[in-house]
């Protein structure tokens, strides 16, 4: 499967909204965002969550162990870079 570029794309901008601009509403004093803060966010999650699950179509599930072998690599993949960040 060929990446769509478009898909990429988006996905940089939800990530640059949700870790530019919404995180760092917490390191500023007393701001009061507009209501279009929260559609906003809420939106850029949604198309983040989205999109991710797009690219993961190219696992298939066709028994047990095709779902391990995929939770587990999930797993190891996430874990070690939490792991780092402690």
């Amino acid at each position: 499967m060929n990446r769509e570029l478009t898909f990429d794309i988006l996905r940089a901008f939800c990530t640059l909204w949700i870790v530019g601009c919404w995180h760092s509403l917490d390191y500023l004093p007393n701001v009061n965002y507009p209501i279009i803060g929260d559609a906003l966010t809420t939106t850029a999650l949604s198309v983040f969550v989205f999109i991710s699950g797009y690219f993961l179509q190219k696992y298939s599930f066709e028994n047990i162990q095709d779902c391990c072998f995929f939770f587990k690599k999930r797993f190891v993949r996430f874990y070690l870079l939490y792991v780092l960040s402690i």
